[in-house]
């Protein structure tokens, strides 16, 4: 195993880790594990789950009726199912939205939205909103996508607006 080292220094190694992969594979007669490795390298979306996760201990994320939550981030636009008690950042990540963040826990402001439609299914802005948001930019729709959760069901659009 010490022979299967990976260098990955650019985005350009991608063949050649397949082909390391690929002799090693050989060698070892095909693990399940290295099976998994590829696909990853790959892209492949495998290993992900469609149960939404919960921070909270107690906290219960369930997906809701009919309703629609459009997420427009820079590139790709989705109209998903929302699910109650997820945050707009844990729904636009779960559906692939470009939606930049950094740290989640509301002091970088990149994952800064406006919410166009149905605010008032979102919950209310917290402490850590207040003090990284104006509290003009909070009257006029803007929210940390990673603080603001999913309250109740209805028609909501929010747009990705970073500063930057």
């Amino acid at each position: 195993m010490a022979d299967f080292i990976i260098k990955r220094t650019g985005y350009n190694k991608k063949q050649e880790v397949e082909a390391e992969s690929n002799h090693w594979e050989e060698q070892q007669g095909g693990s399940a594990l290295i099976k998994w490795w590829r696909k990853w390298i790959k892209g492949d979306e495998a290993g992900k789950t469609s149960e939404p996760e919960s921070k909270e201990a107690g906290e219960t994320a369930q997906p809701v009726g009919e309703a629609i939550v459009e997420l427009r981030g820079r590139n790709v636009q989705r109209k998903v199912v929302p699910v109650t008690g997820l945050t707009i950042l844990e729904l636009a990540e779960r559906n692939e939205v470009d939606w930049n963040s950094f740290c989640k826990r509301g002091t970088c402001a990149r994952c800064r939205c406006l919410v166009i439609e149905g605010a008032e299914h979102l919950s209310e802005p917290n402490l850590a909103e207040e003090r990284r948001l104006d509290p003009e930019e909070i009257d006029e729709g803007y929210r940390l996508g990673c603080q603001s959760k999913l309250a109740s069901t209805g028609a909501v659009i929010i747009k990705h607006a970073p500063y930057f």
